[in-house]
């Protein structure tokens, strides 16, 4: 458990009434304007190492003292040395400038300062200190702050990313993004910029603005503007009440633009989601908005990426995932006796991979102990073309594999630099391709299915839908595995609960829906219901199908001549029901001739030649006859030629040109 610190009194000069400052840009409020702390507080969090120390020096040069807003500035310090930071920042502004301490309320118009060899996290508007600090090889600061400022905070929290080396802040700007903030980083041509941190937030997309340092201030403050001017449209959860009858419109414009339909997707997600692109772009109303989609294309494709939730850890909720280890893997691995036997996992909304390549580590540790070694597919979906090329990369942060015990990091990662990759033996069970779970046909055969914290964002009846689509995916007996906030709602019949506390769901026999009924999930159609009347009709056209005819005596005799094409036939029935999940073509190519015709010797070739063309025009002119063992139609008796009915055609197309309705005589 983490200890709290004692308080720190830090030996400063009393300070003067803040005055207002001569640094602001032109942009600045007034003077004389009052930051109105009780109408909107933001709270912004800037981080930087060493080296960005000029970076946030500059920032305050431009900040006004009054603006509303508590700075929280993070820095990477040397835990063995004391600080200096509050003495040298109280001389570059105007505002106070305090050690954080625990328990400290956070205030606007202050500026509070990280002591050393600290963890520091806000919670329910107050500072929190936890010393000592981690490792340094575990030390993130950075992500620990602005990912506690955007749980605690929501669309009030700012995250700053300024000068310095490594990755620190990356996973905290993503968090923040989720949360509904907003997040800058110092742009890379800036001449306090250094490339590492602000660069590789900027590389996850997840940056609403890269600035120079100078130009953060007054973006801030627009900022904060805008939110106080469409307070008035928000309701009590802090939703916009105008935007629920325009997201019609929306809807249909980014179904246009990517594909994808965000009908079913919970209203209330999706407000947020919007309101969000407009508090970054700073558009008042909907309707606006709407019109800035159709002259900004490139903006339906943002907001496509806003609507995706991609929060994903590896082995999240340590404990969920050792009861998976124990309670549905070994069960799994234990079935697997056969040494051909796969065994197949799905994870639709895999995003970056973390959790597929989690469920792999835990598949073979248990093949390992069982000491067999079984295929494994890890099948990882996602609609979100980026996210999967992440996966596949398979590169990973420090801040991203902290969920991996250090036995497991060292035995199933290689380290590279900053970065941690899975083994080759891991990434190859895992499979990663974009693809929809709602309107693309589903896997099958499927022992495990992974789908955390994805239903929770959809409504009821596309949550029954799904629920179906998973238990055609699965194989009787298999697993289902969700969130701690999702269940089955209606769907109880075609699951039985395997461990309630974990979400763990066994599949039950029952009617499952066909892959024409999963393709019908995108139009508003009942899963199951095509598919269940496409069953029923074909039932019904195969009792009103009449009895094949039974082979008479002479027809044995009549296909024997045909004998020597069995081989071939048998050839291509086999490869039509091998192939396991290969899918089988419409089509298959027919042997060409020059196959046979280059075994035989010319006399015979053309002997069997004209064979085939006399069989042809007696076919083609043959009557119903009688037979001594009944009615014979001698059109069942007819089978494939050898080389094909094409070139039959052909050369029946050159008798009758040639010789007309005769055939020759051999």
């Amino acid at each position: 458990m983490a200890k709290r610190s004692p308080k720190r009194p830090v030996k400063r000069q009393p300070k003067p009434a803040p005055r207002p400052t001569a640094r602001a840009p032109a942009t600045a409020p007034r003077s004389g304007e009052p930051a109105a702390p009780d109408e909107l507080r933001l709270i912004v969090g800037v981080g930087a190492s060493a080296g960005g120390f000029e970076a946030f020096r500059t920032f305050l040069g431009h900040f006004p003292a009054q603006t509303g807003m508590a700075l929280v500035y993070v820095q990477h310090l040397d835990p063995t040395r004391k600080s200096l930071l509050v003495e040298l920042l109280g001389r570059l502004t105007d505002m106070p400038v305090l050690a954080a301490e625990d328990g400290a309320a956070l205030t606007p118009d202050r500026v509070y300062v990280i002591p050393p060899d600290a963890t520091l996290t806000v919670a329910n508007g107050a500072l929190h200190l936890a010393v000592p600090a981690p490792a340094r090889e575990f030390r993130r600061p950075i992500d620990s702050f602005l990912t506690s400022l955007a749980e605690d905070q929501g669309e009030l929290a700012v995250g700053i990313i300024l000068s310095g080396g490594g990755s620190d802040g990356t996973e905290g700007v993503r968090a923040l993004k989720e949360n509904g903030g907003l997040t800058l980083a110092q742009a890379s041509g800036d001449d306090h910029a250094m490339t590492g941190m602000p660069g590789s937030a900027a590389a996850t997309g997840q940056v609403d603005f890269v600035l120079p340092v100078e130009a953060m201030p007054a973006k801030l403050i627009e900022y904060r503007r805008h939110l106080i001017a469409v307070r008035a449209e928000k309701g009590s959860d802090g939703t916009r009440q105008d935007a629920a009858k325009h997201l019609t419109r929306i809807f249909h414009m980014l179904r246009q633009a990517v594909g994808h339909d965000f009908s079913h997707y919970k209203e209330k997600t999706l407000v947020r989601r919007i309101q969000r692109r407009m508090q970054v772009l700073q558009i008042d109303d909907v309707p606006a908005y709407i019109e800035h989609l159709q002259k900004q294309p490139g903006e339906l494709q943002l907001l496509f990426q806003e609507m995706l939730i991609g929060v994903t850890r590896f082995f999240r909720d340590a404990e969920v995932f050792e009861a998976l280890e124990h309670d549905v893997i070994a069960k799994i691995v234990e079935q697997k006796t056969g040494a051909d036997e796969a065994i197949r996992v799905w994870v639709p909304g895999c995003a970056t991979g973390e959790e597929a390549y989690s469920i792999a580590i835990l598949i073979r540790e248990a093949t390992i102990k069982h000491r067999i070694s079984p295929s494994v597919q890890i099948f990882g979906t996602d609609i979100d073309d980026q996210a999967i090329q992440a996966a596949r990369s398979a590169r990973y942060r420090l801040a991203q594999v902290e969920g991996v015990t250090p036995a497991r990091l060292k035995r199933w990662f290689t380290n590279d630099g900053d970065s941690y990759s899975p083994i080759r033996e891991i990434r190859e069970m895992c499979i990663f391709a974009t693809h929809s779970v709602i309107k693309d046909p589903p896997f099958s055969r499927i022992d495990l299915v992974s789908c955390r914290n994805l239903l929770i964002y959809l409504d009821p009846e596309l949550q029954e839908r799904l629920a179906r689509v998973f238990h055609y995916a699965l194989r009787p007996g298999g697993f289902l595995f969700l969130g701690t906030s999702e269940s089955l709602g209606r769907n109880n019949q075609l699951f039985t609960v395997a461990h309630k506390g974990h979400r763990f769901f066994l599949r039950q026999r029952g009617a499952a829906i066909g892959q024409r009924g999963a393709r019908d999930l995108e139009g508003g159609a009942a899963v199951g219901q095509r598919g269940a009347a496409d069953r029923q009709h074909r039932a019904q056209q195969q009792e009103r199908r009449p009895e094949p005819r039974q082979l008479r005596p002479a027809q044995p005799a009549r296909l024997d001549r045909y004998r020597h094409d069995l081989p071939r036939l048998e050839s291509v029935r086999d490869q039509l029901h091998a192939g396991g999940d290969r899918p089988v073509p419409a089509t298959r190519r027919r042997p060409r001739p020059s196959d046979h015709r280059d075994r035989r010797a010319p006399e015979l070739r053309r002997a069997q030649d004209r064979r085939r063309a006399r069989a042809a025009h007696a076919h083609r002119r043959r009557p119903r006859g009688r037979h001594p063992g009944g009615s014979l139609d001698l059109h069942h008796a007819r089978a494939p030629l050898p080389h094909g009915r094409q070139r039959d055609r052909r050369r029946r197309r050159h008798l009758r040109r040639h010789h007309g309705a005769e055939a020759p005589r051999a």
